[in-house]
């Protein structure tokens, strides 16, 4: 949206791992970012209508001819508009965006999604353009951060690193 609570940006990158060491079996490369924004903004808004109407009929009998009469006794009729508008203003949130979203079918047969791609052997790398990352509802100042998680598995162990990349304004 075109709006100032809203905010989009288009990232590009590369991440790439060299392993070293005779025992190196691969593992896996996770890119991502982290959007955070200073104040949320969120909207509430309704609308309402209300009427009803009463009022009572006597009706009476001549006890000499038996004939009924009726007479018309008071009629009300009552109606209403409401609405309703508001604003809350809350300490800012982070959104995780995932770079990379890959669909795969599990051993159950299950399709799922995961947000890394794996390697084998020494080195690996990944790449990706024009990934969007938008937020809305922000009130304040917008920052994005990259990150990339780095996975290493070898004979004897597996270790996880995660390198962030500098900070940058969306808005």
């Amino acid at each position: 949206g075109a709006t100032p609570t809203h905010r989009n940006v288009w990232v590009s990158g590369r991440a790439e791992v060299k392993l070293d060491g005779p025992s190196a079996k691969g593992g896996r490369i996770q890119p991502g970012y982290v959007v955070g924004c200073q104040v949320n903004i969120t909207g509430t808004g309704g609308a309402g209508a209300t009427g009803g109407t009463t009022g009572n009929t006597n009706t009476t009998m001549d006890p000499n001819t038996g004939a009924m009469t009726a007479q018309t006794g008071t009629r009300n009729a009552t109606g209403g508009l409401n609405a309703n508008v508001g604003v809350t203003l809350s300490p800012g949130q982070t959104v995780n965006y995932h770079v990379i979203d890959i669909e795969q079918e599990n051993a159950f047969g299950d399709r799922v999604n995961r947000p890394f791609m794996t390697f084998t052997g020494k080195q690996g790398s990944v790449t990706w353009g024009d990934s969007t990352l938008g937020i809305t509802g922000c009130a304040g100042q917008a920052e994005a951060r990259s990150y990339v998680k780095v996975t290493v598995t070898s004979d004897t162990a597996s270790q996880q690193v995660t390198l962030w990349g500098q900070p940058f304004s969306i808005g």
